[in-house]
């Protein structure tokens, strides 16, 4: 049902008639055509022809002229009623957007409202049941689908079987992760390297490092570690032939510098305050040259 009068029963149009004798015209246009159809332009008609060509151009403008200034005359009343027409469609148009925009707003707000109730749902109900902590359900949630609720008639059951299908996947391979830094512990306790732990664990969860990818990191390192401390104890070995004792003292005997030959240890120590503090004392007193900025800090043991 129109809420406006229909435009077509308050429309009054008459087509214009254009009455428009060319005879007369066409009979010159032959004539000039007779007359220059064939004309060639040299040096000696050459004013002429100038002046021939302005005379031509003079004929075509004023039968332009007359053109427009019928056109314009022709279109005025279409212009008006485009006018009043364009006016009242513009504001009927105002008030369909108005409709849309609110429209909107409220399908917004009710695909939040059934968002909110489906994330409330698997955050409360489904997510407990596989073990997922709130942290994990954060990952997770990158791959929920938005047609479950922008679409009001995507199938619950099917939303449901999804949800599941993810939480399963992300519990097998959570449980693969587990089982595989259990593996590259055991890989570096071989290697006695236990203290690269954290940044192996950092480049196979946060780098997504592939697990082969990480074992094959753990036996370059190994193999680099090894062949540094090879190295380093081959230029021992080296300084070592190179000595020659006297008076009780070690020197170079190429350069006649006193050596001395130490040893080098680096570990961690865990204990009371008290017993730290003993050990400082008896390294101090030892006279043990401590080499770095040793930290403490504290720590939580549970017995």
């Amino acid at each position: 049902m129109n809420e406006l009068t229909n435009v077509t029963d308050k429309l009054v149009f008459k087509p214009a008639e254009i009455s428009f004798d060319d005879s007369d015209i066409k009979r010159n246009l032959v004539e000039l055509k007779s007359k220059y159809g064939d004309l060639v332009v040299s040096e000696s008609n050459l004013k002429d022809s100038k002046r021939t060509a302005t005379m031509l151009n003079g004929i075509a403008n004023e039968l332009d002229n007359a053109r427009k200034s019928v056109k314009k005359e022709y279109n005025k009343p279409l212009k008006e009623f485009e006018g009043k027409v364009n006016d009242v469609r513009d504001e009927v148009r105002d008030l369909r957007q108005n409709i849309v925009d609110q429209v909107g707003v409220f399908e917004e707000k009710e695909k939040m409202k059934r968002k909110d109730a489906i994330l409330t749902e698997i955050r409360e109900e489904i997510a407990p049941n596989y073990n997922i902590s709130d942290d994990e359900l954060e990952k997770i949630s990158s791959e929920f689908k938005p047609d479950w609720w922008t679409k009001k008639t995507y199938p619950k059951k099917q939303r449901l079987e999804e949800i599941a299908t993810l939480f399963a996947q992300f519990n097998k391979e959570k449980e693969q992760r587990k089982n595989n830094l259990q593996l590259i512990k055991l890989k570096l306790d071989s290697y006695d390297m236990a203290d690269h732990y954290q940044s192996i664990k950092y480049d196979y969860i946060d780098n997504e490092m592939s697990i082969d990818d990480v074992l094959e990191k753990i036996d370059r390192l190994h193999e680099d570690i090894e062949t540094k401390k090879a190295i380093e104890q081959a230029k021992v070995e080296e300084v070592k032939e190179n000595l020659v004792e006297h008076n009780g003292q070690s020197y170079n005997q190429e350069t006649g510098e006193k050596v001395q030959i130490m040893q080098e240890i680096t570990f961690t120590l865990q204990g009371s305050k008290e017993d730290i503090d003993q050990v400082a004392m008896l390294i101090s007193k030892l006279g043990l040259k401590v080499l770095g900025k040793p930290e403490r800090k504290e720590i939580v043991v549970n017995d």
